[in-house]
């Protein structure tokens, strides 16, 4: 839902990171959507609720006018808008009516307590707005870059199926019948149909157990741990996951300390943001360096998820009191960073992928066919 105002215009700036692409997800990895009712309330709805109030309330008009307007243009069930703009015309602070409603995060209506309590809304509104236009940017980034090898796989994975499961045992039968040696592909091909043909029920039972265990201990702090450590160490992958998640650290951080919330208390919040083990647990530790007496710089340069360049950025920021224009920099820099490896990623993975598809079915169709020429020269000859 957009609002369009024709007298009255949001302030345009440049965007931190890269541009937003249109959102194809087939898994909601960087940002996991709210729910509510029949409806979801996500990242991309959020973004246009602080756009649209954002641009209401640069316009002129009352918070109050904003939220009824909004609230307006919903479906009359389980209307959110309605909901928070009931809870504010009773007098309640618009973030505490956002608390309320168990839909927004802390950083969000923390973010709004702030910017209540200085006269910033707007502002805030707009910073919210570019926080979540990023974020869904570096989600269509890492979806547009699986979902090409997922469905490659799965495809490969169905030929390959089909092939093992209803071409190749019909080779079987023949070669049995006329009692040819066999190549030694040939056999091994004919070997792996027969243990696919036994094996592959039970196996892809595992399988469904495994991944039904993982994902409903997906909250539990032994699997966030560990899969966060696998994600780190990935070839390809790794580096550029780690570096999707030091973005949205940095992004956090640059609203945080732009807001002037206290060093401790940004780093608090901006860990409930972040989602993701190794950092979460980091930023706890850095807390408590500072809590000791040690700089931020400092805490972070202990910690092996950060990068050493971050580190000394982050430094001068420090040094010259400038953190919030250095995390701003910080989130350009690793959101351009992301969107260069996710392109050089795709250029790599998807000649990979058709080699190895293609060499699979090659091998089965070479397998087949051997065994058909070597009887045809015996018959010649």
């Amino acid at each position: 839902m957009a609002i369009k105002l024709n007298k009255h215009k949001t302030p345009t700036r440049k965007k931190k990171t890269v541009e937003e692409q249109p959102s194809n997800s087939l898994v909601d990895f960087l940002n996991k959507d709210i729910s509510f009712g029949a409806n979801r309330f996500n990242n991309k709805k959020k973004e246009q609720f602080y756009t649209d109030l954002a641009t209401l309330l640069n316009a002129g008009l009352d918070l109050n006018s904003s939220l009824k307007l909004l609230s307006e243009e919903q479906d009359k069930e389980d209307n959110i808008f309605a909901r928070i703009n009931k809870e504010v015309l009773v007098g309640k602070p618009l973030a505490i009516a956002m608390e309320e409603t168990k839909l927004f995060t802390k950083y969000e209506y923390q973010s709004i307590k702030i910017g209540e309590e200085t006269g910033k809304l707007a502002s805030i509104m707009l910073e919210l707005k570019y926080y979540f236009e990023n974020k869904n940017a570096l989600r269509s980034q890492f979806i547009g870059l699986i979902t090409y090898p997922i469905i490659v796989i799965v495809i490969a994975f169905g030929v390959l199926f089909f092939l093992l499961n209803f071409v190749v045992p019909m080779f079987i039968g023949f070669l049995k019948q006329v009692n040819a040696e066999l190549p030694s592909v040939t056999q091994f091909v004919l070997d792996l149909s027969t243990a696919f043909a036994n094996w592959y029920k039970p196996v892809s039972g595992v399988l469904i157990l495994i991944i039904g265990l993982f994902y409903f201990q997906r909250n539990a702090e032994w699997y966030r741990k560990y899969s966060g450590i696998i994600i780190l160490k990935l070839p390809l992958f790794g580096k550029m996951m780690q570096r999707i998640y030091l973005t949205r650290f940095c992004q956090s951080m640059s609203l945080l300390t732009k807001s002037k919330v206290p060093l401790v208390q940004a780093l608090n919040m901006t860990a409930q943001m972040v989602d993701f083990y190794p950092i979460e647990e980091s930023l706890k530790r850095i807390e408590k360096s500072i809590l000791k007496g040690n700089t931020l710089y400092e805490s972070m340069r202990e910690e092996a998820v950060f990068e050493k360049r971050m580190v000394s950025m982050i430094r001068v920021g420090e040094e010259v009191n400038k953190l919030d224009d250095i995390f701003a920099k910080l989130t350009t820099q690793y959101g351009d960073s992301v969107e260069s490896q996710s392109k050089i990623l795709k250029s790599v993975i998807e000649p990979i992928l058709i080699i190895v598809v293609g060499g699979v079915v090659a091998l089965v169709a070479m397998a087949m066919i051997l065994p058909i020429f070597k009887m045809s020269s015996s018959m010649e000859f």
